[in-house]
Parts: structure tokens; sequence; C-alpha cells
């Protein structure tokens, strides 16, 4: 009963605080300040990271995956001393497999102050993602964050979305009387990246550590992330889709997934088919990234060989496109990404470690590629 006593008076306190914060609903804008995605005007206000008029055209695995807000942010002004994050989720905190709740359902929070140094607020566990039923609301509080003093000019917040599920509604909440506005997506043209559940976010401990994520943050360019966690499968459709936005540079990430469930004529024919859809409608540098091998070829040889093999076809199918006179193409092997046995979760995921290999390795290509020019 004590318990029980105890649990009823920190909630009433809670409820009690949240009461005396003012919310802030990006949905109640004009147009929504979701970053991070393409079609932003077009999809409206949804959480979803691809348009509806595209829910006819692919398979219903991929459709449901689009509903996940990986690589989705909210950029925002405040001079509050103190942020609260509530929103329902679409899905449950229960299927995380090889990934913590955090990772899988949470949101994650940075700073940047007024020179423009990156911060990171840590949430001190003060959330609860386990929850009863799925339309129970999650809530962040940042109250053991001291956020300094900045004025009437306040400090700018990026705030990553949930990995692996979808977002059903979400309000940031701040002191009552302070200042806060909603910036609106970067018009600069983005990273678009086409890929496995590794760029979808697998295995990171918390959104803002998807290599994506870590990409934008180190480059200041935005990136657009369509991971689709084991659907990859370089299906027309989704290269059409992808070719719709006029983006700096285009990484296709797929072989951690075609290798999978395709034999070499598959890999022969879809890839090179999706990079002159892309190169009908764009001149910008296309990434073409192999699957990356681990430091556990002595155990799972046989998956191992799987690997290398599909690789040796993309490597193919890059000299053939360049053979055709395909300009632009910047071609990543599993070397070149140098992953350590420490760097995976499972054998397949990056963990932490992982994605920041990752992100540093496309961040090379693109310095090679003369695409951080005037970037920090």
């Amino acid at each position: 009963m004590r318990r029980v006593l105890i649990s009823l008076g920190l909630l009433l306190i809670t409820l009690q605080a949240a009461a005396q914060m003012e919310w802030h609903d990006p949905m109640a804008e004009n147009e929504p300040p979701i970053c991070g995605r393409a079609w932003n005007k077009e999809i409206g206000k949804e959480y979803l990271r691809m348009p509806r008029r595209m829910k006819p055209l692919l398979r219903k695995e991929v459709w449901s995956l689009a509903h996940h807000t990986a690589g989705l942010y909210l950029h925002f002004n405040t001079n509050t001393s103190h942020i609260w994050v509530r929103y329902v989720l679409t899905g449950s905190t229960n299927k995380a497999g090889n990934m913590s709740a955090l990772g899988h359902s949470g949101v994650d929070l940075y700073a940047y102050d007024r020179e423009g140094r990156m911060h990171w607020l840590p949430n001190q566990m003060y959330y609860n993602l386990t929850l009863k039923h799925q339309s129970d609301t999650v809530l962040f509080r940042y109250d053991d964050a001291k956020i300094p003093a900045a004025g009437a000019k306040g400090w700018d917040y990026v705030l990553y979305l949930p990995t692996y599920n979808g977002v059903q509604s979400l309000q940031v909440g701040v002191d009552e009387g302070t200042t806060f506005k909603w910036y609106v997506p970067s018009q600069d043209k983005p990273i678009v990246v086409y890929g496995t559940s590794i760029t979808q976010g697998a295995a990171s401990s918390r959104p803002g550590m998807i290599w994506t994520t870590i990409l934008e943050r180190e480059t200041g360019l935005p990136v657009i992330n369509l991971g689709f966690s084991g659907n990859a499968l370089m299906e027309p459709e989704v290269f059409d889709a992808v070719a719709e936005t006029d983006a700096r540079a285009y990484i296709i990430d797929c072989i951690p997934n075609s290798f999978r469930f395709y034999e070499g004529q598959e890999i022969q024919t879809r890839y090179p088919a999706g990079i002159r859809k892309i190169r009908a409608k764009s001149d910008a540098p296309i990434i073409m990234a192999e699957c990356i091998v681990g430091d556990d070829q002595l155990f799972v040889s046989k998956k191992d060989a799987k690997k290398r093999a599909a690789n040796k076809i993309l490597r193919q199918v890059y000299e053939q496109l360049k053979a055709e006179g395909v300009k632009g193409l910047y071609y990543i092997s599993a070397e070149d990404f140098s992953m350590p046995r420490d760097a995976m979760v499972e054998g397949t995921h990056p963990n932490d470690i992982g994605m920041q290999i990752y992100a540093r390795t496309y961040e090379k290509a693109l310095a090679k590629l003369g695409l951080l020019s005037g970037k920090k």
C-alpha cells in the first residue's frame, strides 16, 4: 500500500508540473516543421517518411516501415530552463528485439548554444517506455539538465524521433512565459539514403546515434533516411521514389538485405536498373556501398561467403555501369568500412561504435566528392 501511495503521489506531482508547462505541437503549424524527410509539404500533418500516394505502389512491408520515424527530427528555439516531451506511439515498445526500448521507441535531444557549439542533453532515465497500453503517453523529462541562461535569444534544439516506431502525436513542453519557435526544414539539397535496417537505425542505443543522424550533425547537411528494415530489395518503385528528390548525393546501401534474398542475377538486374532511374533524373553523385563484413567469418563462414559473393557482384555492376558511361559513381568497399569485432551487436547490426564508423566512412566519401565545402 505504501508503494502504491508513493506512486500515486509522484504521478500527481508530475501531472501538476505538466499542467504548468506550455505545450507546443508541430502539427499545429501551417507547414509541419518535420526535418529529415522529403515531400514534407505533400506528406503534411502525419509522421510519415513517404507520401500516401505511394502506398498502392509499394509492398505492404515497405509502406509499414515508412510509418517509422527513423531519421526525422524537430528543430526549435526556446529560452526555457526545462524541456519535456510527450508523445503517443503507433506501435508497441516490446518489439525491440536486438535494440533497447530507448533506441527503438525513445526520443533524443541535442542543443546548440549561441556560438553554434553542439551539446547532448542526457535524459537521466526520466522516462517510461514500459507501457500498459499502446495508446499510453510517453513522457521524457529533461529535469536534471541545467540549461544555462541564454537570455531572450535562447538555445537551438534538435529532437530526434523514434527509430523503429511511429508517432501518432507529439508535443514539446517548456516553462510558462518562455519563448518558443519552430524552424522550418532546411532548403539545402539533401543526401538521400536508401538502405536496410542498418540505415533505419538497428542497433543504435538511441535515435541520435543512427549513422544518418550522426552524418547530418557532423556535416551540417540534411539527410533523408529511407532505411527499410529487412526490405531494401532494390525494387523499381522505391528507386522511383528515391529519384524524385533533387539531392546533393544519393547513397545506395542495399546489399546487407539483398545478399540474403537474391542470387547474383537479381543484383545484376535490379541494382543497375535503379541507378539508371536515378541518373535519368539527376546528375548528382551516387555512392554505391558493399555489405559490411565483420570479424565473425571464422564462425559463420557460409553467411560470410554469401556476403563476399554479393559484394563481388556489386563491384561487377559498378564496373559495368562505368563502362556504359554512367558518370558520377563512387564506390565504398567492405574494407573501407573496416568494421572491428567490437563494433557489432549480434554480428549483423552495428552498435554505436559501428554507427560512428559508418558515418565517418560516408563523410570521407562526401568530402572526396567535394560536397562538404563551406559546411561544418
